[in-house]
């Protein structure tokens, strides 16, 4: 199923995500439309409820060890904690086509959401996960925020490993530090904010990545 109007693009991070009703399908082949490109999700949900919302992902690049967290939800009135907040991964089978019942016809398509964990991709194969939060009954009404983050993407660019995480794009609040071996190949940088690492990004050494993930979380 190849959608038309999608959106071609490049991305240095090597993904590009997106997000679409629950109710409409995601295929390995299917090509984000460019409405769809995601910047914040969004729900409405009330106490004890569980409200679910879909983020997509569209590699350019193979990638390895890729993983999704969720910050604690605020409000002026309180906290949902990001643990409540299941991340389950959609994961693809060979299913009967066009009905269960059929015979000798056959659909690659999402069979099972999957408690999430570290999962490596080939290049354009699309990806989902859905993401559902469980309002606790004692909640207050309030716009909550938080931050969800793709907390690592390692990659291979032309025969180059590539690790990336966190926020490390550069500003007056942000302090970076740079470490060059152009001998090696070997290119590291991590911004600190606040005191506390905000991002990284590695090029042609990535043996440290795990920690950097590590003092991120």
């Amino acid at each position: 199923h190849r959608e038309s109007g999608c959106l071609e693009f490049r991305n240095q991070r090597g993904f590009l995500l997106f997000t679409r009703p629950i109710t409409e399908p995601v295929y390995p082949e299917t090509r984000p439309l460019a409405f769809e490109r995601a910047t914040t999700l969004s729900a409405f949900a009330t106490p004890g409820e569980f409200e679910p919302v879909l983020l997509g992902l569209y590699p350019t690049k193979d990638l390895q060890d890729l993983r999704l967290a969720v910050s604690d939800l605020s409000a002026p009135a309180g906290v949902i904690p990001g643990a409540a907040v299941e991340i389950r991964h959609g994961r693809y089978d060979d299913v009967r086509f066009p009905m269960y019942t059929s015979k000798g016809t056959y659909r690659r398509m999402v069979e099972l959401l999957e408690k999430a964990g570290p999962l490596s991709i080939p290049a354009r194969e699309c990806h989902q996960w859905w993401l559902t939060a469980k309002v606790p009954d004692s909640a207050i009404p309030g716009l909550y925020t938080g931050t969800g983050t793709v907390q690592a993407a390692k990659l291979k660019i032309m025969g180059v490993d590539v690790f990336s995480a966190g926020d490390w794009k550069e500003t007056p609040e942000a302090e970076p530090v740079r470490y060059e071996d152009p001998a090696l190949g070997i290119y590291k940088k991590v911004v600190v904010r606040d005191g506390r690492l905000a991002g990284v990004i590695l090029v042609g050494d990535t043996g440290d990545s795990h920690r950097y993930m590590d003092l991120l979380r």
